[in-house]
């Protein structure tokens, strides 16, 4: 199975864009092992995700996002920048456009230096929560910005074991069945924060989060008085996050930076069968 692909980064989060129509007619479960496959380090391609996309016309496309698991996510905000880029850079789309996803319909705008998404508005799922780890107790707030998002407030984001503090998070019985995405923020000033997260599906820490981003900064805003745009410096690169407050809480979200096109290529692909035998399809 020959597939082109086009490799993307947004803020350090890469991602695997295919044409929808050259996977569409695989299985749910042939399609998550391509996903699992493609985005293995030193294996495949190697990514934080899987992006198929599709153009709906009249300036509308369609992502399905898989992690490098091979599970399947509602939404990823830098994926879905990247998608609108690939569906502008295809001709599907002009530079303005509509970008479905499982947890709804995203505008996004074509900017000279990166992509504005628009988000999801934000449900907050618990106003103050303390976790516990080795003695040491985490503060922060729990929210859904398309996926659920844990934020905790640390002094320090660097004096933080991201992947072993977050792989206990990720999976604390109060998250369960789905678990949960876990973000440590630092607070540089009014409207500046410094954001790391471990993200659940790829297990194990990003260079930058979308979905998270806009969970921190929504975070700012209720618990730290942060007002819009807020900054987050990840360590793969800045986004920024503008939002509306009244009286029935933070709407309006829009996630904005850099969606780059790393390089393209043809993957040379042998699909797997549910016994693991080798398939291939032409």
């Amino acid at each position: 199975m020959r597939l082109p692909f086009v490799k993307m980064s947004g803020a350090g989060n890469d991602f695997v864009m295919i044409d929808h129509d050259l996977v569409g007619g695989l299985e749910d479960g042939i399609l998550s092992r391509l996903a699992a496959d493609v985005c293995r380090r030193r294996h495949g391609v190697g990514a934080d995700g899987l992006v198929t996309v599709r153009s709906l016309g009249g300036d509308r496309a369609r992502m399905v996002y898989l992690n490098a698991d091979g599970s399947r996510a509602g939404m990823c905000g830098n994926a879905g920048r990247c998608a609108s880029r690939y569906a502008f850079r295809k001709g599907w789309v002009g530079e303005s456009l509509i970008l479905e996803a499982d947890d709804g319909a995203h505008r996004a705008e074509i900017l000279a230096d990166g992509v504005c998404l628009g988000m999801r508005d934000p449900q907050v799922c618990e106003g103050k929560i303390e976790l516990s780890h080795e003695g040491r107790v985490f503060v922060g707030i729990s929210l859904d910005t398309g996926v659920p998002h844990l934020v905790l407030w640390v002094d320090d984001v660097d004096r933080v074991d991201v992947e072993a503090v977050g792989r206990v998070f990720r999976f604390d019985p109060r998250f369960q069945p789905e678990g949960t995405n876990v973000n440590f923020a630092e607070v540089l000033g009014p409207s500046v924060l410094r954001l790391r997260t471990y993200e659940r599906g790829v297990e194990r820490e990003t260079l930058a989060c979308g979905t998270g981003a806009v969970a921190a900064a929504v975070g700012a805003c209720l618990q730290k008085g942060a007002g819009s745009p807020v900054e987050l410096r990840a360590p793969g690169g800045t986004l920024r996050v503008k939002y509306r407050v009244d009286g029935e809480g933070v709407r309006g979200v829009t996630l904005e930076g850099d969606a780059k096109v790393v390089y393209e290529g043809v993957l040379e692909y042998q699909t797997r069968t549910a016994t693991g035998a080798g398939k291939q399809l032409t």
